[in-house]
């Protein structure tokens, strides 16, 4: 777990795609600003968050709420369901993304297959070019 947290702490984008069972990340480990990525938890039993993450998160984004319930994090924090808000609707301006540089956001995508990949590939690649301009700009973790 050491590892875990040497790895997560001070990263501005978490990505988690794992089989845990029980939670990797805690919220103590991350950052005002940073961004979760949590693409593992997509079945039942299976967790990678501190559900104290969900609860604290200025922005929660799931790929289908309805699908998050049963197989993702929100098994595990069932009450924040109401405030999540699903991607598609951010993505047709319907909703807000992010607001200010200092919200923590999480993402939790249980398994709309191509939405997944794509979302992982726009934010490391966006990620990368960040940090080819400017090697400070931002610290990534990918577990």
């Amino acid at each position: 777990m050491r590892e875990v947290q040497a790895t997560v702490t001070g990263a501005d984008v978490v990505i988690t795609c794992t089989a845990a069972r029980e939670p990797l990340v805690r919220r103590s480990w991350l950052k005002p600003g940073a961004h979760v990525l949590a693409l593992g938890s997509d079945g039942a039993g299976k967790q990678e968050l501190d559900p104290t993450i969900l609860h604290e998160a200025d922005l929660f984004v799931v790929d289908s709420r309805d699908q998050c319930v049963r197989l993702g994090e929100l098994q595990w924090a069932p009450g924040e369901a109401e405030r999540a808000v699903e991607l598609g609707k951010i993505c047709a301006g319907e909703a807000p993304g992010r607001t200010s540089g200092d919200q923590l956001t999480v993402c939790d995508l249980t398994g709309l297959g191509v939405q997944d990949v794509a979302a992982a590939n726009v934010v490391m690649t966006r990620a990368a070019e960040m940090q080819a301009r400017s090697p400070t700009c931002c610290r990534l973790a990918s577990l």
